[in-house]
């Protein structure tokens, strides 16, 4: 199977290829004063591109040395999907901190209101308890008892 990098390789050789060959036959004919500017200017613009390609090859055998993977061997493709299933995986464990904090915080949330419910509950046992408290001890001063 080839990879789309050397599918790309072979592109680019082949639009060369045809644009030499379109280059010769136009010089040698009457049109060349119609196109010549034109395959002038697309031949240019081929011989950057193989520069380019060229360029992605020896960064690409650095890259694969970087990653002590054998330049022959190493594909960009394998490379790039490696990294998006990393990111993917990244991002979907943020997504999962995310959710378990905002669970974490409702749950927190849900005590804290218990807490504070519990807490007037017993504020509130606690002054019916001084009122009784209160009207014993004034029973007793006023002979009740």
């Amino acid at each position: 199977m080839m990879t789309p990098f050397a599918a790309l390789e072979l592109e680019v050789n082949s639009l060369m290829e045809g644009v030499n060959d379109i280059s010769k036959r136009i010089k040698s004919s009457k049109v060349s004063s119609q196109f010549g500017d034109f395959f002038h200017n697309a031949k240019q613009q081929v011989h950057r591109l193989v520069k380019k390609l060229k360029k992605i090859r020896e960064v690409k055998s650095q890259l694969a040395v970087h990653f002590c993977e054998e330049p022959a061997a190493f594909q960009l493709n394998d490379c790039y999907q490696l990294f998006a299933d990393f990111f993917t995986k990244v991002n979907k464990v943020m997504q999962e901190n995310d959710q378990m904090k905002k669970t974490e915080e409702k749950a927190a949330k849900s005590i804290a209101e218990k807490s504070t419910k519990n807490e007037v509950v017993k504020v509130k046992k606690r002054q019916i308890f001084d009122r009784k408290v209160e009207q014993l001890i004034n029973e007793a001063k006023n002979g009740a008892y």
